[in-house]
């Protein structure tokens, strides 16, 4: 995954000189120097009119003019006044020296408010950096007296920002190669509405995309303040890179130079990939050479916590939820998560059905200690919960941490038969809960039928529908100080350990029955 979100530009936007400073002021005729040095190389039409007061009122045709520091000028009509300092360029305007260039179907320049205003297929392109900007209309205010810097807003359905890499502050591209060359994508920022504030800001308002490759960031504005290195998305902030998908009311993109070290999340935050769902009120993502290492999941401050959801997250294997979630992954290897609040984990073999991702612990368990719902799955519950894992394949990092080995009779049957090379999955190999710990779990007998139970869990493993019988496997309830579950890599426990004050208890199936207790009963 790539996380390199290089904006840095120098200045963002800079205009030719000859748009500050044009002014049709002829004092003896068309061919000589205007009075600030732009000289008419032709036009079609010219005339000047005196006014009383020595004011005076030029038009030209066609004009054509070449500016003294090397900028050249020209539209399909212009008009200038003397006295307001207006100077009006209508259809075809061009501005263009050697590093810049400004077209638009009109343009107004007032001299002595240092303003100019641009409209109708506004494009402006800086030549030496290929940066671009478009829209309907553009509006530049000059640094003067009342401002420090020069601000200016584009307007359009979109306005858009075209804004390349440099090699020269740009981190590593995607595929690791630097970013020189032909083969380096810019980003392209559209709004409605775009605003720049000299060097260091950027504000985008409405409908604003932010894309790059596969990197697409979407939201209802933008603040960009770039010697800060931080990005702030509002309203609806969606950001897709690569297969992961980041969503939230708000979103802030920290950057170091010019790479991403940090996302954070406010408001329905959601963070969805191939391997895992992540979601929380608040979340804090810590970013380093590109990989994502850690995740931080929590309630909004100042919230109470029963008036919000809780962090949960979820796999095909797993289900996880607390008060808040601390996720290790160093170099986007799912290590850990550690639960702290009401904690609640909760392990899947093949087949069975993933939760309702809106239940929390407490509506799980007012339905009764012994119900249908709270009895389909092995779980474990306490004010904190660890969780450890693994790799297909891999060997259990849980048990290798408690100094044993997990048994791996099951490792090659589990993904036998799939066609697919499925080492790298993650899988749960301990969870460990401390206070107040109590788990439900189920332990296979030693035959399934007349089938050895690991060859019969091999089998439905292989199966599009798995049909081993859990629900007559014996049942065990514990509650202790602390409890330790170890688990398969297809989610069947293993061993229990327990400390503390332990109190259990062991439900068998009444042998010589097939049928199916009711719900809510045993």
């Amino acid at each position: 995954m790539s996380w390199t979100l290089t904006v840095r530009s120098g200045r963002l936007l800079l205009v030719p000189g000859a748009i500050l400073t044009f002014l049709l002021l002829p004092k003896d005729g068309r061919g000589q120097e205007l009075g600030v040095g732009c000289e008419i190389i032709s036009a079609r039409t010219f005339q000047r009119t005196v006014l009383p007061g020595s004011q005076s009122i030029v038009w030209m045709g066609t004009p054509n003019l070449l500016c003294a520091d090397g900028a050249s000028v020209r539209a399909d009509s212009a008009i200038s006044y003397s006295e307001s300092g207006r100077n009006q360029l209508m259809g075809n305007v061009v501005f263009r020296d050697a590093t810049r260039e400004l077209r638009a179907t009109e343009a107004d320049h007032y001299t002595v408010q240092g303003q100019l205003f641009a409209r109708g297929n506004v494009v402006f392109k800086d030549l030496g950096t290929g940066r671009e900007i478009r829209g309907d209309t553009l509006t530049l205010l000059e640094a003067g007296d009342s401002r420090p810097v020069d601000q200016l807003t584009v307007r359009g359905r979109p306005a858009s920002a075209l804004l390349p890499r440099e090699d020269s502050t740009a981190g590593p591209s995607p595929g690791g190669a630097g970013t020189s060359g032909p083969g380096v994508s810019p980003y392209r920022i559209t709004a409605r509405v775009l605003r720049f504030e000299g060097d260091r800001f950027l504000w985008g308002d409405a409908d604003v995309e932010v894309e790059r490759d596969s990197l697409l960031i979407t939201s209802d504005s933008l603040a960009f303040d770039r010697e800060a290195g931080t990005l702030v998305f509002t309203g609806g902030a969606r950001m897709e890179e690569e297969g992961a998908v980041f969503e939230g009311e708000r979103m802030d993109v920290r950057l170091q130079d010019d790479v991403v070290d940090g996302i954070e999340i406010r408001g329905d935050g959601r963070l969805v990939n191939e391997d895992i769902e992540l979601v929380a009120p608040w979340i804090s993502i810590t970013i380093e050479d590109e990989k994502i290492q850690q995740i931080l999941a929590t309630g909004e401050e100042g919230s109470s916590r029963d008036a919000q959801p809780t962090p949960h997250l979820v796999s095909q294997q797993f289900f996880i939820v607390g008060d808040s979630l601390d996720i290790q992954s160093p170099n986007e290897v799912l290590d850990r998560v550690n639960a702290v609040g009401r904690a609640w984990g909760q392990t899947f073999a093949e087949g069975d059905p993933l939760p309702p991702l809106d239940m929390r612990p407490s509506q799980r368990l007012a339905e009764g200690p012994i119900s249908g719902r709270v009895l389909t799955s092995d779980w474990i519950e306490a004010d904190e919960i660890e969780v450890l894992f693994g790799t297909v394949g891999g060997g259990g990092l849980g048990a290798a941490r408690a100094g044993e080995a997990v048994p791996d009779s099951l490792a090659s049957t589990a993904i036998a038969g799939t066609g697919t090379d499925q080492r790298g999955e993650y899988f749960v190999t301990q969870l460990t809960g401390n206070r107040s710990a109590r788990t439900l779990y189920r332990t296979p007998p030693e035959e399934e039928g007349d089938v050895p139970v690991n060859s019969a869990l091999a089998a439905a493993a292989q199966a599009e529908s798995p049909q081993v019988d859990r629900e007559h496997w014996p049942l065990s309830y514990i509650l202790a100080d602390w409890i330790a579950v170890y688990l398969s890599e297809i989610g069947e426990v293993q061993k229990i350990e327990a400390g503390g004050s332990v109190l259990g208890l062991q439900l068998d199936p009444e042998t010589g029955t097939a049928a199916t207790p009711p719900e809510d009963s045993l």
